[in-house]
């Protein structure tokens, strides 16, 4: 009783929407209608591989309302980088979606505190074509060195950063350091 909602991702250079988000909810009416509840249950559950697999697979049928040129942006953990099933991107082989067009976006706070364990599973990544986001740049606990480590294609600002930034000029600093890290 998973459902996936697709939100669209829009660029701040053009205004345009360059794809969407798929965002897991769990069955209607029960707790497990918040992604973090999900997620937090599968964590202490052991059963995150399973829960991710099951993400992909849902959001993944239903891609037909894609544009050509539009990404699909897939929540990625970092702990299931390593797996296989991930690291090749085997969840794409049934669905014919060409792997460039997969952007896989690692929340800030934890993607930086486990690059040590992922650079291989990376480099498979992105050798098949797909994408890597850095997501909620500025919540979390990350140093720009450790962004640049990374080598996001992507970077999305959190809201800390984001918020009234036109009235906040260490705010507008920060981002545009990050910009040209």
């Amino acid at each position: 009783k998973i459902d996936i909602i697709y939100q669209p991702v829009v660029s701040l250079l053009d205004k345009k929407t360059i794809g969407y988000e798929a965002l897991l909810r769990g069955p209607a009416g029960t707790s497990f209608e918040d992604p973090f509840t999900l997620w937090r249950w599968a964590s202490e559950a052991g059963k995150v591989l399973e829960l991710n697999e099951i993400y992909y697979k849902s959001a993944l049928k239903k891609t037909d309302f894609l544009k050509e040129e539009d990404y699909l942006f897939l929540k990625a953990d970092p702990d299931i980088m390593p797996k296989k099933y991930f690291r090749t991107l085997e969840f794409l082989k049934e669905t014919g979606l060409n792997p460039s067009r997969i952007c896989l976006e690692l929340p800030e706070r934890v993607s930086v505190q486990k690059t040590t364990n992922i650079p291989d599973a990376l480099e498979q990544i992105r050798s098949a074509g797909a994408k890597l986001l850095i997501n909620d740049v500025g919540e979390g606990y990350s140093s720009l060195k450790a962004l640049g480590k990374l080598e996001p294609y992507f970077i999305k600002i959190g809201e800390y950063l984001s918020h009234q930034v036109d009235a906040d000029t260490e705010k507008q600093m920060l981002i545009q350091t990050i910009i040209n890290q």
